[in-house]
Protein backbone atom coordinates (compact mmCIF):
# COMPACT_ATOMS: atom_id res chain seq x y z
CA UNK A 1 0.00 0.00 0.00
CA UNK A 2 1.29 3.45 -0.83
CA UNK A 3 1.62 6.22 1.76
CA UNK A 4 -1.25 8.09 0.11
CA UNK A 5 -3.50 5.01 0.31
CA UNK A 6 -2.52 4.51 3.96
CA UNK A 7 -3.39 8.15 4.72
CA UNK A 8 -6.79 7.65 3.06
CA UNK A 9 -7.36 4.45 5.08
CA UNK A 10 -6.53 6.28 8.32
CA UNK A 11 -8.87 9.16 7.38
CA UNK A 12 -11.66 6.66 6.67
CA UNK A 13 -10.93 4.95 9.97
CA UNK A 14 -11.32 8.25 11.85
CA UNK A 15 -14.53 9.06 9.97
CA UNK A 16 -16.22 5.65 10.27
CA UNK A 17 -14.84 4.35 13.61
CA UNK A 18 -15.10 0.66 12.62
CA UNK A 19 -15.31 -1.82 15.48
CA UNK A 20 -13.18 -4.49 13.79
CA UNK A 21 -10.07 -2.26 13.44
CA UNK A 22 -7.94 -0.31 15.86
CA UNK A 23 -5.43 2.49 15.50
CA UNK A 24 -1.87 1.51 16.34
CA UNK A 25 0.48 4.32 17.33
CA UNK A 26 4.20 3.60 17.17
CA UNK A 27 7.01 5.57 18.75
CA UNK A 28 10.60 5.38 17.60
CA UNK A 29 13.24 7.05 19.76
CA UNK A 30 16.77 7.38 18.41
CA UNK A 31 19.96 8.21 20.31
CA UNK A 32 23.37 6.49 20.29
CA UNK A 33 23.02 5.51 23.98
CA UNK A 34 19.56 3.92 23.74
CA UNK A 35 19.02 0.18 23.51
CA UNK A 36 16.32 -2.28 24.53
CA UNK A 37 17.48 -5.76 25.60
CA UNK A 38 17.94 -7.71 22.37
CA UNK A 39 17.23 -4.61 20.29
CA UNK A 40 19.28 -2.48 17.96
CA UNK A 41 21.76 -0.07 19.50
CA UNK A 42 20.65 3.53 19.13
CA UNK A 43 16.92 2.96 18.69
CA UNK A 44 13.93 2.03 20.83
CA UNK A 45 10.70 1.10 19.06
CA UNK A 46 7.44 0.98 21.04
CA UNK A 47 3.87 0.32 19.93
CA UNK A 48 0.72 1.32 21.77
CA UNK A 49 -0.57 -2.21 21.31
CA UNK A 50 -0.79 -5.21 23.68
CA UNK A 51 1.66 -7.38 21.68
CA UNK A 52 4.81 -6.79 19.62
CA UNK A 53 3.86 -5.77 16.10
CA UNK A 54 5.86 -5.84 12.86
CA UNK A 55 5.05 -3.09 10.39
CA UNK A 56 6.53 -1.67 7.24
CA UNK A 57 8.06 1.76 7.59
CA UNK A 58 7.61 4.54 5.05
CA UNK A 59 10.71 3.35 3.16
CA UNK A 60 9.27 -0.20 2.90
CA UNK A 61 11.62 -1.79 5.43
CA UNK A 62 10.12 -4.00 8.17
CA UNK A 63 10.46 -3.01 11.83
CA UNK A 64 9.24 -4.70 15.00
CA UNK A 65 7.85 -2.51 17.76
CA UNK A 66 7.52 -3.93 21.28
CA UNK A 67 4.41 -3.36 23.35
CA UNK A 68 4.61 -0.21 25.44
CA UNK A 69 2.32 1.68 27.78
CA UNK A 70 2.54 5.18 26.37
CA UNK A 71 0.29 7.85 24.99
CA UNK A 72 0.93 10.67 22.57
CA UNK A 73 -1.29 13.72 22.66
CA UNK A 74 -1.20 15.46 19.33
CA UNK A 75 -1.52 19.25 19.29
CA UNK A 76 -4.64 20.91 18.02
CA UNK A 77 -4.41 22.39 14.56
CA UNK A 78 -4.02 26.11 15.08
CA UNK A 79 -1.88 28.91 13.78
CA UNK A 80 -0.52 29.74 17.21
CA UNK A 81 3.10 29.06 18.05
CA UNK A 82 5.02 25.84 18.32
CA UNK A 83 3.19 22.54 17.93
CA UNK A 84 4.39 20.25 20.74
CA UNK A 85 3.28 16.66 21.09
CA UNK A 86 2.99 15.43 24.67
CA UNK A 87 4.45 11.99 25.42
CA UNK A 88 3.51 10.07 28.56
CA UNK A 89 4.86 6.64 29.46
CA UNK A 90 3.13 4.76 32.27
CA UNK A 91 4.24 1.83 34.42
CA UNK A 92 7.92 2.54 33.87
CA UNK A 93 10.62 0.77 35.79
CA UNK A 94 14.23 1.37 36.58
CA UNK A 95 15.17 0.44 33.00
CA UNK A 96 13.71 3.69 31.64
CA UNK A 97 15.56 5.69 34.28
CA UNK A 98 18.77 3.85 33.39
CA UNK A 99 18.22 4.69 29.70
CA UNK A 100 17.78 8.39 30.52
CA UNK A 101 20.92 8.35 32.68
CA UNK A 102 22.92 6.77 29.85
CA UNK A 103 21.65 9.49 27.50
CA UNK A 104 22.58 12.26 29.93
CA UNK A 105 26.08 10.78 30.42
CA UNK A 106 26.69 10.33 26.69
CA UNK A 107 29.50 12.43 25.22
CA UNK A 108 29.16 14.38 22.97
CA UNK A 109 25.74 15.67 23.95
CA UNK A 110 23.26 14.43 21.42
CA UNK A 111 19.54 15.05 21.22
CA UNK A 112 16.98 12.24 21.33
CA UNK A 113 15.02 12.25 18.09
CA UNK A 114 11.59 10.72 17.70
CA UNK A 115 9.21 9.56 15.01
CA UNK A 116 5.53 8.89 15.68
CA UNK A 117 3.58 6.81 13.17
CA UNK A 118 -0.07 5.78 13.05
CA UNK A 119 -1.30 2.58 11.43
CA UNK A 120 -4.70 0.95 11.07
CA UNK A 121 -4.65 -2.66 12.30
CA UNK A 122 -6.13 -3.98 9.04
CA UNK A 123 -3.10 -2.81 7.03
CA UNK A 124 0.38 -2.50 8.51
CA UNK A 125 2.17 -2.04 5.18
CA UNK A 126 2.42 1.76 5.40
CA UNK A 127 1.78 4.37 8.08
CA UNK A 128 -1.25 6.59 7.62
CA UNK A 129 0.38 9.43 9.54
CA UNK A 130 4.03 10.21 10.14
CA UNK A 131 5.37 12.87 12.47
CA UNK A 132 9.13 12.80 12.01
CA UNK A 133 11.93 15.19 12.81
CA UNK A 134 10.82 15.46 16.44
CA UNK A 135 13.15 16.18 19.35
CA UNK A 136 12.43 14.92 22.85
CA UNK A 137 12.64 17.80 25.35
CA UNK A 138 12.33 18.09 29.11
CA UNK A 139 11.97 14.42 30.10
CA UNK A 140 10.57 14.11 33.61
CA UNK A 141 10.12 11.03 35.79
CA UNK A 142 7.67 11.03 38.67
CA UNK A 143 6.72 7.81 40.41
CA UNK A 144 5.91 5.25 37.75
CA UNK A 145 5.33 7.79 34.97
CA UNK A 146 7.68 9.52 32.56
CA UNK A 147 6.64 12.48 30.44
CA UNK A 148 8.27 14.69 27.84
CA UNK A 149 7.51 17.07 25.01
CA UNK A 150 8.15 16.14 21.40
CA UNK A 151 8.86 19.23 19.33
CA UNK A 152 9.60 19.72 15.67
CA UNK A 153 13.32 20.35 15.80
CA UNK A 154 13.60 21.96 12.41
CA UNK A 155 11.43 24.86 13.53
CA UNK A 156 13.73 25.48 16.51
CA UNK A 157 17.01 25.49 14.61
CA UNK A 158 15.86 26.51 11.17
CA UNK A 159 17.27 29.68 9.70
CA UNK A 160 14.86 32.27 8.37
CA UNK A 161 14.32 32.51 5.53
CA UNK A 162 14.97 28.83 4.93
CA UNK A 163 16.13 29.49 1.40
CA UNK A 164 19.50 31.14 1.05
CA UNK A 165 19.39 33.65 -1.77
CA UNK A 166 22.52 33.57 -3.90
CA UNK A 167 23.36 35.04 -7.29
CA UNK A 168 23.49 31.53 -8.72
CA UNK A 169 19.98 30.59 -7.64
CA UNK A 170 18.53 34.11 -8.03
CA UNK A 171 20.37 36.04 -10.77
CA UNK A 172 17.85 38.88 -10.45
CA UNK A 173 19.66 39.99 -7.30
CA UNK A 174 22.54 41.38 -9.39
CA UNK A 175 22.36 45.04 -10.29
Amino acid sequence: MSLQQAQQLLAEFYAAAPTDQIRIITLELAHPALQLPGGDLGVIRLAHYPDPVTVLLEDGSPATFVAGAFSVRFPSKTTQGRRDLQLTMDAIGTDVIAQLERVSDYVPRTKITATVREYVSSDLTAPGRIESGLTLLRPRVSGGRASASLVFSDSINKSFPSEIYTLTSNPGLAE
